[in-house]
């Protein structure tokens, strides 16, 4: 028999989006990035995301792959944690094949 947990404090969930309207924005003090403007047709519960934790690699691979998406017109996932009521932590993203 499988156990199941599930946490009250964190809910996981997956945006599947063209980020044509997307905002972002740095935060130098603490190297945050927050997302704003996400929106989706999965009714996501998150209506930003940020990355704290993450490396400063990441960081830029996550610039690199939102703005690669932005010019292209083609969709990226993001997979996150739900952290309060509005903004979610970023735990993987990517861009979407186009194939």
């Amino acid at each position: 028999m499988a156990t199941i947990i599930f946490s009250s404090t964190a809910l996981a969930g997956e945006v599947d989006v063209i980020p044509a309207d997307w905002k972002l924005e740095n935060y130098t003090d603490n190297g945050t990035i927050k997302v704003f403007n996400v929106a989706d047709d999965t009714n996501n519960v998150c209506t930003s995301f940020h990355m704290e934790s993450a490396t400063t690699e990441s960081k830029n691979r996550f610039w690199s792959t939102v703005l690669a998406a932005k010019a292209s017109n083609s969709r990226m996932f993001v997979r996150y944690v739900e952290s309060d009521s509005a903004s979610c932590e970023i735990s993987s993203f990517g861009q979407k094949s186009t194939s």
